[in-house]
Parts: C-alpha cells; sequence; structure tokens
C-alpha cells in the first residue's frame, strides 16, 4: 500500500463519520515557506469533541528524528499526537480513533479492503481479530 492509497482510506473513515472528521492533510503545504515544517506530522483530524495529529508510515519507513520531535512536542503540549501505520488501519485502530474525535466508542474490526474475495476477508478477520 502506498502512502497515498493509506491516505485515501483514511479519508473514506473520516468522510463516512457522523459528523465527517475534518482532515488536513498538511504534506501539501508549500515547505520553503517555514523551516519548521520539516518533520511536521502529515495530518490533523478534527471530530465535534476532539483534535488529533498524525504521521502516517507505510512499508517499513521509520520516523525521521524530527518526527520524532514534534510528535514529542505536541504530546508534551497535552495534544493527541501519535503514528499511524498500515497494521493501525488493518486492525480497525484507525477507525475506532478515529470515530473517538467525534465521541463515538467503537467495536475494533479489521479493514477488509473493497473487492476483496471471501477468502481474504476471512484471512484479514483471523489475522487482525473479529
Amino acid at each position: 500500500m502506498t502512502e497515498a492509497e493509506f491516505l485515501a482510506e483514511i479519508v473514506k473513515i473520516c468522510d463516512e463519520a457522523d459528523p465527517p472528521i475534518r482532515w488536513v492533510h498538511l504534506a501539501a503545504v508549500r515547505r520553503e515557506r517555514c523551516p519548521w515544517l520539516e518533520g511536521f506530522p502529515d495530518l490533523l483530524l478534527a471530530g465535534s469533541q476532539a483534535i488529533c495529529w498524525r504521521e502516517l508510515k507505510t512499508g517499513s519507513t521509520a520516523l525521521t528524528a524530527r518526527q520524532d520531535d514534534w510528535l514529542n512536542m505536541l504530546e508534551g503540549a497535552g495534544q493527541d499526537a501519535d503514528l499511524w501505520s498500515e497494521r493501525d488501519l488493518y486492525d480497525g485502530s484507525i477507525r475506532v480513533e478515529l470515530l473517538a474525535l467525534n465521541g463515538v466508542a467503537a467495536a475494533r474490526e479489521p479493514w477488509i479492503p473493497e473487492g476483496a474475495s471471501p477468502d481474504e476477508a476471512a484471512h484479514r478477520r483471523a489475522v487482525y481479530g473479529s
């Protein structure tokens, strides 16, 4: 899964929430105008009850020192700031965290991609929980 595909799946969850969760993909900001943007989290997400900051990682990419610094600084200032990887999408953690921004408690369910075969869906439920 590419980071663009990962972001698209997160956006689907945001758009389907009631009310929709507002999101800003900060990677689109022109970085050369502000030197402090290096390492800044990818997403700002705002629900009706809370906001959070998330850095997105796919594959085996690790946090850079600047990304880690930003997440620590935001957390130190009382913000909800963390890293999301594909595993968090697959096991349903992202959906639970996003819905919580609207004050909704949701059960964790594995993510099943659109068009998944019954065998793939069963495999994902076995690996990531039901």
